[in-house]
């Protein structure tokens, strides 16, 4: 029992016997270890986990599934050895499918070993009959390129967590330029705006982008305009918005932000985020 609890806690051999050792505490041997994990221990954790991986299978039978995935580099940078690639059913929250892929299936290549994980777990997926009509990733253009490619029938949608994040570099290396000082305080509203666009595009990849466009109306002071009006209520002009300013709408401050705004490949990529999903990395990573 010791030699498995210190497999299933996550612990290793050499830890526990040096905690053997200073207590004066009797110890099997590695090779004794060894056997215990290959014989035992990992046939049972193997067996548990097909068990629950098929009950959580069968519960999706019935219905469409939208899942998100995310993979886990044993080693920052393009160093790893082992990447981990999981699949979540976003409602309710269960693990579908779990992929660990060593560098050596790749050609050696740590670049290329989380795409070849994700098409490992989904393929099994839709072997399995899950009826997977969104999936949802981190801005991978691996991946992209391979659901465009193979899987085009199948939305695929971007976390919208790091589409804000990327967002938000960009505005705040934009506002941190001489002479866009004023930028600052709209980098945080921008960003949040972003959010309730998604959320209120009603699918539309059109409607999004003209949402996102919409904001540097609004960071003029102008509320309505020929083809449209932002959502918010009547703005009252005595109200207090803390240190943002209006920005001129001739100024630099506004040019600078119109080309964040509008850059083609920002404004490209938004039909990727039209369902406003999520990719739950917190629960993976608990997983």
């Amino acid at each position: 029992m010791l030699m498995a609890s210190t497999i299933l806690s996550g612990n290793n051999y050499q830890k526990v016997a040096l905690l053997a050792k200073f207590i004066n505490l009797g110890l099997r041997h590695r090779t004794t270890f060894q056997k215990i994990q290959g014989h035992f221990v990992a046939p049972t954790v193997e067996q548990y986990w097909s068990n629950i991986q098929a009950s959580a299978i069968e519960e999706t039978r019935a219905t469409n599934v939208v899942i998100s995935g995310d993979g886990r580099m044993g080693s920052p940078g393009h160093c790893a050895k082992f990447c981990t690639y999981t699949c979540m059913n976003q409602q309710p929250k269960g693990i579908l499918a779990m992929e660990v892929v060593d560098k050596r299936e790749c050609q050696l290549k740590s670049t290329v070993m989380e795409t070849f994980a994700f098409k490992k777990a989904f393929s099994g997926l839709l072997k399995e009959g899950v009826q997977v009509v969104e999936v949802v990733t981190d801005a991978h253009s691996q991946i992209s390129s391979l659901m465009k490619k193979e899987h085009g029938k199948i939305k695929h949608s971007w976390g919208m967590w790091n589409g804000a994040k990327n967002l938000g570099k960009k505005l705040f290396a934009v506002a941190q330029e001489r002479g866009n000082e004023s930028l600052r305080p709209w980098v945080e509203p921008v960003v949040n705006h972003f959010y309730h666009a998604a959320e209120t595009c009603e699918g539309d990849a059109l409607k999004l982008s003209m949402k996102m466009v919409a904001v540097l109306n609004h960071t003029a002071n102008v509320h309505r305009w020929i083809l449209g009006e932002c959502d918010h209520e009547d703005h009252d002009e005595d109200q207090d918005r803390g240190n943002k300013q209006w920005l001129d709408p001739t100024g630099h401050e506004i040019v600078a932000l119109e080309k964040v705004v509008r850059d083609t490949r920002f404004l490209g990529n938004l039909h990727h985020y039209t369902t406003c999903q999520y990719v739950s990395a917190s629960l993976l990573k608990e997983c």
